[in-house]
């Protein structure tokens, strides 16, 4: 009797362990039917607001293919190829006397002016660059024994080393634009006035160097540094005016200029180098260098030694 009361007592164990997992299902069931179900209707939705998401997003501007980049473009006398988005000029087959370069070669924007595109055309007398052009690169006029003057766009940002080398250039405006110009960019020009944007803060090594016109020359005091030979051999110079701020003047900056009579130089010039004014005002006897500051007087006794030539004046 008694296995019999136990045997019962198990079997309603196993029916109320049945029923509650029967209730479990249900529940998790009902849960299952209540949560939302994305219909494809609305996930189509969601990739159509995604999409007009992504097009209200700022758009940059695409880099040129690698076919772009591997073609050569070319329009009448002018070829090119796509760098950064925009032609730059490899060659040009004509002999104009006055050139107007293009702005745009198969419709895409002539942004370089490339190395040594331009490079002994003798005809060549004036040349204007459109305004979409940021860069004359390294050599792109050298040698065109004829050219006066060049017009540069308001965009240029850089001239390249030797762009102008020995082209008897009279004439060129620097936009404000300009943040950099090469080693020897004017070497061996007919320049008779030179100017400084505002961003230049060095001059480079014999930008001005060989230029037989210049007389007379002011540097800013926001160049900071004039590097060696930057105006080596000017042979006509006779006066240099440095302005405070200038804190460099390297070897030979102002070398083997004959007719060189004086020179101002700044307290802030800290870094005065050795042959500055090597065989220059040679033929004027000595140069008077003018000096606002007993510790420039101590550099130049330090760093030059031997004084011949020239005349150490406090102001």
């Amino acid at each position: 009797m008694r296995n019999g009361r136990v045997f019962l007592r198990a079997v309603s164990k196993l029916i109320d362990m049945a029923v509650d997992a029967g209730k479990e299902a249900d529940k998790a069931a009902h849960e299952a039917a209540a949560s939302p179900v994305q219909a494809p209707e609305k996930k189509a939705a969601e990739a159509v607001s995604e999409q007009q998401s992504a097009a209200e997003r700022p758009v940059t501007e695409a880099p040129a293919t690698e076919a772009q980049e591997q073609a050569v473009y070319a329009e009448g006398e002018f070829t090119g190829v796509v760098f950064k988005g925009g032609i730059t000029i490899q060659d040009y087959t004509g002999n104009a006397e006055n050139l107007r370069i293009p702005d745009t070669i198969n419709g895409i924007s002539v942004t370089r002016i490339g190395v040594k595109a331009f490079e002994g055309k003798e005809n060549l007398c004036t040349a204007v660059l459109p305004e979409s052009v940021l860069v004359v690169e390294a050599e792109a006029f050298n040698n065109c024994v004829n050219l006066q003057k060049v017009t540069l766009g308001s965009r240029v940002q850089e001239i390249q080393a030797a762009a102008f080398l020995n082209a008897p250039l009279k004439e060129i405006h620097l936009p404000d634009s300009l943040e950099k110009i090469g080693a020897s960019a004017f070497e061996g020009t007919k320049l008779e006035k030179i100017t400084f944007p505002p961003a230049i803060k060095t001059m480079s090594s014999g930008i001005y160097s060989g230029i037989s016109t210049l007389v007379s020359v002011t540097i800013p005091g926001r160049i900071e540094k004039i590097f060696d030979n930057a105006f080596y051999g000017c042979e006509n110079l006779k006066t240099v005016y440095i302005e405070e701020g200038v804190k460099m003047i390297d070897r030979k900056a102002f070398a083997e200029c004959p007719l060189l009579e004086s020179v101002t130089i700044p307290r802030t010039a800290m870094m005065l180098y050795p042959a500055i004014f090597e065989n220059s005002g040679t033929m004027t006897g000595k140069i008077k260098i003018f000096i606002n500051s007993e510790r420039t007087a101590s550099i130049i006794e330090k760093v030059w030694g031997d004084l011949d030539g020239l005349e150490i004046l406090m102001q």
